[in-house]
């Protein structure tokens, strides 16, 4: 049966689903979970080569994921520039995934291939996606982590203990 998507309600819940799965594939995944600017990424291979980033929309559709696929084009080729701050981060690249939550078929993924394959090309990235097909096949290989999201249950994460002063 299908998912119900609607429990990830949130751009982090979905980076967090994405980072259980990188993990659940491969612990060597570097996982980057903090706010703000990102220089494009959310994830990357331990050599560098791969990147993941997240996107995350309320009823999004492919044209919007084709969209932001290239407005992220343009912030990347920035980013690969070898004066510009995120250099060292994109240097080695040759993959990029946009992991969003939208639906997909044979035409929608004809036109990514016209549209973004192309265009990713120029700068030397080869442009892949997840949709939601995608993730839940993954889902599936990792059924630990699609319980933990899609389970219906409530999960306690454990961390190191804080001691709190107390004033008497």
């Amino acid at each position: 049966p299908a998912l119900n998507w609607g429990m990830v309600g949130d751009g982090g819940a979905f980076e967090s689903l994405m980072h259980a799965i990188l993990y659940a594939e491969d612990p060597a995944t570097i996982l980057f979970g903090r706010p703000g600017k990102d220089a494009g990424q959310d994830a990357r291979s331990a050599d560098g080569t791969v990147v993941y980033q997240a996107k995350y929309r309320q009823n999004m559709v492919v044209d919007g994921a084709m969209d932001l696929a290239l407005e992220e084009l343009d912030r990347i080729k920035s980013y690969r520039q070898p004066d510009h701050a995120n250099h060292t981060h994109w240097k080695d690249a040759t993959r990029w995934i946009l992991v969003a939550n939208f639906a997909i078929n044979q035409n929608v993924h004809t036109e990514w291939q016209a549209k973004v394959i192309p265009a990713f090309q120029k700068e030397g990235l080869l442009a892949e996606y997840w949709s939601i097909t995608t993730l839940e096949g993954k889902l599936a290989e990792h059924p630990e982590v699609r319980d933990v999201f899609f389970g219906g249950e409530n999960r306690v994460l454990v961390g190191l203990i804080s001691r709190l002063t107390e004033n008497p």
